[in-house]
């Protein structure tokens, strides 16, 4: 009998998930599928493409031994995600990586930029919400204004309380490995990450090479089919490989927007990044009672 995902990294975007999709995937206890941003659970995946025996195939490999955890950040745009992942799911655990609100709007929307999604969108129109994403037919609107991004956290800490976990991003920015403990403790599997196994290296970062034709061919349907009839473990491996190779190889946090984008965000997301700010005065890692997670 297939294993229902447990926990589900709901975002945010930008927020170090293809990372932890990379260093979940070598866990002895953590099983994930073979492809990153299911986004099951975003309404145009929910009730008009996407069946639930497709979802819970991509976990029917999953161990007795094993937690199943489905890695999609998308779902933290889709205001409806939360209350349809408690549907499906009545125990399910969230973590939430938060940044902060003005440098991830810029980081997400130069993401894009390399991606070739949109480039008439100016950073204006983008951080106003005039941006649909319409990758994999998510038809997914990106929206920073009105509190937006702290509306879609209180959602999720809401809807599942107690069973969300918040991580501060800048906490992973120095501390992976801490934040890789957390991670583990929060899922309930033994911890397995250590000095010497943890993933050292930046993947998916703001300044990788992005390649817009090789991203599209690797998350294309017709990818998927094809993955879905290979080994996993060659599967996984090529997943692997390909993020390797997007990845950057400087260890320097490279400044990649100007200077005006940056002051807009800061003047449009002031109160959203107080707000983010005050989440995490007592501890990195916050329980959705607002209690600091201990590991």
């Amino acid at each position: 009998m297939t294993k229902i995902p447990s926990v589900i990294i709901a975002g945010m975007p930008r927020g170090g998930t293809t990372y932890m999709y990379n260093s979940f995937m070598m866990h002895p206890s953590i099983y994930v599928a073979h492809r990153k941003e299911l986004a099951f659970f975003i309404e145009s995946y929910f009730r008009n493409i996407k069946s639930d025996e497709w979802y819970l195939g991509h976990f029917s490999s999953c161990k007795e031994s094993e937690v199943p955890v489905d890695i999609s950040p998308p779902c933290f745009f889709d205001l409806r995600s939360p209350q349809r992942i408690l549907e499906f799911n009545p125990d399910a655990r969230i973590i939430l990586s938060i940044r902060k609100p003005s440098e991830y709007v810029v980081s997400i929307y130069h993401q894009q930029r390399k991606r070739g999604n949109y480039f008439s969108c100016s950073f204006e129109e983008f951080i106003n919400g005039k941006f649909i994403n319409t990758d994999f037919e998510w038809n997914l609107r990106y929206r920073f204004d009105n509190e937006a991004i702290c509306d879609n956290i209180k959602n999720y800490i809401d809807t599942f309380e107690d069973r969300v976990l918040l991580s501060d991003f800048s906490h992973f920015r120095h501390s992976p490995l801490e934040v890789l403990k957390a991670f583990e403790s929060f899922i309930g599997v033994p911890s397995s990450f250590r000095e010497d196994n943890y993933i050292k290296q930046k993947v998916n970062s703001s300044t990788d090479n992005s390649n817009h034709f090789l991203h599209n061919i690797i998350f294309s349907n017709l990818s998927v089919k094809i993955c879905r009839a290979l080994p996993e473990k060659l599967v996984k491996g090529g997943r692997r490989k390909y993020d390797k190779i997007m990845a950057s190889t400087d260890s320097n946090d490279t400044k990649y927007w100007d200077e005006s984008e940056e002051k807009l965000a800061a003047e449009k997301m002031r109160e959203q990044d107080a707000w983010v700010e005050t989440l995490f005065e007592d501890s990195p890692f916050i329980l959705g009672n607002m209690k600091p997670f201990r590991s």
